[in-house]
């Protein structure tokens, strides 16, 4: 379905989709095309059919979730290439270091299983906004996982699909480890 968004209010001036939970920043986002399934909304761009399940399996993650400290609930689910589908919730502790990301904590369980070829992840959170994974957890996901498909969905069941190089471009990886050049004095870059 093709939808025309309302007008929106003259509050929101920084381009995020949410910025006032309950409308829509018109003037960065005019015309969306919708699809809806599984009682979700989604983006039409590049949708794999698995998308669905794999956004239930991180909800389903998310509604296990219990943040004591930030009350900011997360799930993740990362589906493979043999389409097992792993997912997680965030995990805190008092000492807010040593918290753990839903999207690490089920890669982790992916890796553990013996997997490592990954095919998209999902991310579903109680904010209005989307929630992309933190700078530690695309780091993480960029190694092990390559570029892949990161599925977000906000409180209001829309989807957004983005390629993982695009929340972390010129990532740090293996390859810049061993592009190391030695300076005529011997010294390293």
């Amino acid at each position: 379905m093709r939808v025309q968004l309302p007008p929106c209010s003259q509050r929101g001036h920084g381009g995020s989709l949410f910025e006032d939970p309950y409308v829509f920043n018109a003037a960065h986002y005019p015309i969306l095309d919708l699809i809806e399934t599984h009682g979700y909304i989604f983006s039409t761009m590049s949708i794999n059919k698995s998308v669905p399940a794999l956004v239930e399996a991180a909800e389903k993650a998310r509604e296990q979730s219990n943040p004591r400290f930030s009350h900011f609930r997360v799930g993740a689910a990362i589906e493979v290439e043999s389409g097992e589908i792993y997912s997680a919730f965030n995990i805190e502790s008092s000492s807010y270091g040593l918290s753990m990301c839903a999207e690490r904590i089920a890669l982790w369980k992916a890796v553990t299983a013996g997997e490592s070829k990954f095919r998209e992840i999902a991310i579903v959170s109680d904010a209005f906004d989307f929630c992309p994974p933190c700078g530690a957890c695309r780091q993480v996901l960029y190694e092990l996982a390559g570029d892949i498909d990161v599925c977000m969905r906000n409180r209001n069941g829309i989807v957004k699909k983005k390629k993982l190089s695009s929340l972390l471009p010129e990532a740090f990886t293996v390859k810049t480890l061993h592009d190391v050049q030695e300076d005529p004095f011997g010294r390293r870059d």
